[in-house]
């Protein structure tokens, strides 16, 4: 096999590139300018969708596509300084800590995937409120009816899975559209499609057992 298929036509540079970009945005102690800092984190990942790599690249997909939804998280959807902290942190936000301390919470933040040593109960100590009493003849129904629109929306991403293959959709080498040929828009739309698949199907089994 040619060692070019093995080669990804990414620079390494780039695929560090949202990190590296992470990293001085959780910084900076505006809200708004963190989520500036998006913009050029997602230019570079629809530049990256957009190049076909090598083949068995499903997992540098995935785990692009993982970093960059955290990222989007951690700069758009949260105020990360506000309501990310970490266990043993006295200050009230990161945004008030000294300048080497912040750079270290960011960086923990970034290495941190599982929010291991982070603190995240809610910062008065109260509890989320109870659900409303139903009857069991309701929450019966209920169930059944989450569990068919999981079901169906099973079946959809498993059809669209197929869209951009050959029709024979087995020997995808003779076809001329092996991995290496199916750009990484495609790849990333498949990890997304995985990874809903495998959540529905976790709260399919969820559902039935309660």
């Amino acid at each position: 096999m040619d060692s070019d298929l093995q080669r990804p036509p990414v620079s390494s540079w780039l695929l560090i590139s949202s990190a590296a970009l992470a990293f001085p945005a959780l910084m900076c102690r505006s809200a708004l300018a963190r989520k500036a800092m998006l913009l050029p984190v997602a230019g570079i990942a629809l530049y990256i969708a957009t190049v076909g790599m090598s083949i068995g690249d499903y997992v540098m997909a995935g785990a692009l596509t993982a970093h960059v939804f955290a990222i989007f998280d951690f700069l758009a959807l949260t105020d990360a300084h506000l309501e990310l902290r970490l266990a043993d942190q006295a200050a009230p936000s990161a945004g008030s800590l000294p300048f080497f301390e912040r750079a270290k919470w960011a960086l923990r933040l970034l290495t941190s995937p599982r929010l291991i040593g982070w603190a995240n109960e809610p910062k008065n100590g109260s509890n989320p409120p109870r659900p409303a009493e139903t009857s069991r003849i309701r929450f019966a129904a209920k169930q059944i009816i989450y569990i068919t629109f999981h079901l169906l929306n099973m079946k959809v991403l498993s059809i669209t899975m197929t869209w951009h293959l050959p029709r024979n959709g087995l020997d995808l080498a003779s076809m001329g559209c092996g991995l290496a040929s199916m750009g990484w828009g495609w790849r990333l739309m498949d990890i997304l499609r995985y990874g809903a698949i495998a959540s529905t199907g976790l709260s399919v089994v969820h559902r039935a057992l309660t």
